[in-house]
């Protein structure tokens, strides 16, 4: 009896077809177990081969269906807003609860209870969320647990950044003076219970060789992507006066964050963002018009991108400016500027890597595309005089 040899059923729930050249035990095989195992292989491979056969090698005869511009862009917006919400969200909650503990603030008692309840709920559930999924255990949560419980990576990466962002910004505030030591303590703690969790609970064995492991990563990443840092400028250190470069641009949202942090004037942090910008801007001006210019593609500059997002960020939420322009509208002026600053960066990111970025879209678009058989236009080799689909004259 002729079966599938993906799923080892036969033709009665669905006709088999023979789409390539192989014979015996490999001729017959269900079009809905060959896409659903093209799509398998899809979402792994880097590579543009049309679909085709594992074992002779034969191409695959159907129509291949790709999301077009207009769902890659909206793909790219989705998760883009859904990364401003939570960082919109975590920066009212640290506000939230810098006004509480802020001693300065003329706040009655039970307006300090209020903001300590809802961003500690918010804290609380960020880290329950991490303690219940980061071991990865692959099985869901049967009690009250499991409505914590998730395996998106995206998420559980995006959770955990948050929560060393937060310990970062809670120490910053306790050498700066905002906020006493008794409050900064359980933003420093935070970090420590996902992580004991990993030690105590992957595979279930405790202190496992791989939570070790992920524990350590954790832990000393920055400082490994420092060290890189430092050992391609001691490389080649001609990189750190090269404009055309990624690396020197990172000097800025580095140098930005203790601008903000130690002065009480706005003019220094406006004026840096406000050059980088105008460099940003002759960037992208040079490489739409001119383009003479040698521009060295890397992920230097997503780097970039994201120290700016970072500095921006903290810059918004550490400084105390009193003095320079405007500074009764100082916080609308640094958080326009910073803006307009990031936007630059970004834009010229992409305009450097925009061949890269095309690589990426037309490789996100054989992952999510389609492959629909067609059993009937079969090569003549492969198909020759007998018929190609198995059960569909038997129901017939």
């Amino acid at each position: 009896v002729a079966e599938c040899w993906i799923c080892r059923e036969d033709a009665t729930l669905e006709p088999l077809i023979s789409p390539c050249a192989c014979r015996g035990s490999m001729s017959w095989v269900h079009a809905s177990c060959v896409e659903t195992w093209i799509e398998h292989h899809r979402a792994r491979a880097s590579d543009d081969e049309p679909p085709k056969c594992s074992v002779c090698g034969e191409v695959y005869r159907g129509t291949d269906e790709r999301p077009g511009i207009f769902t890659f862009t909206t793909h790219v917006c989705g998760d883009f807003m859904r990364q401003v919400a939570n960082s919109m969200l975590l920066v009212a909650m640290l506000t939230l609860y810098w006004a509480a503990a802020e001693p300065k603030t003329n706040l009655d008692l039970w307006i300090r209870i209020v903001l300590f309840s809802v961003s500690g709920c918010y804290f609380a559930y960020v880290t329950l969320v991490l303690v219940v999924s980061l071991p990865s255990r692959h099985v869901e949560h049967r009690n009250c647990f499991h409505y914590f419980y998730t395996t998106d990576s995206r998420v559980l990466a995006g959770k955990l950044v948050d929560t060393i962002a937060t310990m970062i910004v809670g120490l910053l505030w306790c050498i700066y003076g905002q906020i006493r030591l008794p409050f900064t303590v359980p933003l420093l703690v935070r970090p420590v219970f996902p992580l004991g969790a990993v030690l105590l609970g992957h595979g279930g064995v405790v202190c496992s060789r791989e939570a070790v492991l992920f524990v350590v990563a954790v832990v000393v990443s920055p400082l490994v992507c420092c060290a890189r840092l430092a050992v391609a400028l001691w490389r080649n250190p001609k990189r750190l006066l090269d404009p055309f470069d990624g690396v020197v641009h990172i000097v800025v949202p580095l140098a930005s964050v203790p601008l903000c942090w130690a002065l009480s004037s706005n003019v220094p942090i406006l004026i840096v963002w406000a050059m980088h910008t105008a460099v940003a801007q002759l960037g992208l001006a040079e490489r739409r018009w001119v383009r003479k210019a040698h521009w060295k593609e890397g992920r230097s500059w997503w780097v970039l991108v994201q120290f700016a997002a970072g500095a921006g960020y903290l810059g918004n939420l550490l400084h105390n400016f009193t003095e320079g322009i405007a500074p009764e509208f100082s916080q609308v002026l640094v958080f326009g500027m910073s803006l307009l600053w990031v936007v630059s960066c970004s834009a010229l990111a992409v305009s450097v890597n925009w061949r890269l970025c095309v690589e990426h879209y037309r490789l996100w678009q054989r992952r999510n595309g389609h492959f629909s058989l067609r059993p009937n236009e079969v090569s003549p080799t492969a198909a020759g005089p007998q018929a190609q689909t198995l059960g569909a004259a038997h129901r017939g």
